[in-house]
């Protein structure tokens, strides 16, 4: 896991769901031993009075398990504690302690909980009056206006992630409008088109009766005056078709440029905010660097302690 992840976890899980990695580790160290595993299949494979001895057996097992496992954990618990306290720069200390802490008391309870023998418990306790011990100092002045109290990735990529579906949704209204827009145009072309249709077909009918009844009164020739005035009818009505086609564009339908104009300011401010907290971000990741190169062993080291979470 690397030092982001893990300070992601520790930063923005609930106490609650980091105290289960425990109980998690335990389920997956019983998973493991040999020894259990080979009851659990003699018992599957024998008869119901053959595992009333396995499971008594099986029980005795995951008991010893279960206390090797938190004499284990309570161990390292006063090893993190101390590689706490050893830390000389203080800041970090208390960036350290405080990211930890809570954590460590939650652990350091539930080992002295489920220690069986008196002189397990009581070094259970000792550790734990340690910590809490330790938890009761309060942030310093000194902290609070150093780089370390302004070191908090997860939150940063949780404000950062917030941003930009904030952007990813203007972006949406945006589409939003110009698709409304769009349908409004092709709706106005698609009625205007059909009035041009109308109105050209009623242009042709007017020429062509005009053409005809006046050329029937020069000619005889019924075949004549009828293709002249359908000729006629047709230039007439698809000139009159072209200019009225001419006019459809631009179209009257207005697109909401205000809005438009408003939200493409919102999206630009929202990306310069994005890039204002990046840059925020390296700059102290950059001065605890200069203050303290080796952090992030100390804190991996630290978490190496701590029960993990299992995949």
């Amino acid at each position: 896991m690397d030092t982001k992840t893990a300070l992601s976890i520790y930063q923005t899980y609930t106490l609650e769901k980091i105290g289960a990695f425990s109980k998690q580790q335990l389920i997956a160290q019983y998973a493991q031993c040999e020894e259990i595993s080979k009851l659990k299949k003699e018992m599957s494979a024998n008869t119901a009075a053959t595992n009333k001895i396995l499971r008594n057996q099986l029980k005795e097992l995951e008991r010893q398990e279960k206390q090797r496992y938190y004499k284990s954990l309570i161990f390292n618990m006063g090893l993190a504690l101390k590689r706490i306290t050893e830390q000389e720069n203080e800041n970090f200390r208390t960036f350290v302690m405080n990211l930890f802490i809570k954590p460590m008391l939650t652990y350091s309870k539930e080992a002295m909980d489920n220690l069986d023998e008196i002189q397990d418990k009581e070094y259970a306790m000792n550790i734990l009056r340690q910590i809490e011990d330790a938890s009761t100092n309060k942030l310093s002045d000194t902290f609070n206006k150093s780089v370390w109290s302004r070191y908090k990735p997860s939150v940063v990529e949780e404000e950062l992630t917030k941003i930009k579906e904030s952007i990813s949704e203007k972006k949406k209204e945006i589409d939003k409008i110009n698709s409304e827009y769009d349908k409004k145009v092709k709706s106005e072309i698609e009625n205007t088109k059909t009035t041009n249709g109308c109105l050209t077909f009623l242009v042709f009918v007017i020429v062509y009766l005009i053409c005809y009844h006046i050329i029937s009164n020069f000619s005889q020739n019924e075949n004549v005056f009828i293709g002249v005035s359908l000729l006629t009818g047709l230039i007439v009505g698809g000139s009159i078709y072209e200019i009225l086609s001419k006019k459809m564009i631009p179209s009257k339908v207005s697109k909401d440029t205000n809005m438009l104009n408003k939200i493409e300011d919102e999206i630009d401010t929202l990306s310069m905010r994005i890039t204002q907290i990046q840059t925020d971000f390296n700059n102290v990741s950059q001065e605890i660097m200069v203050e303290n190169p080796h952090w992030e062993n100390e804190i991996n080291d630290i978490i190496s302690l701590m029960p993990a979470a299992v995949k």
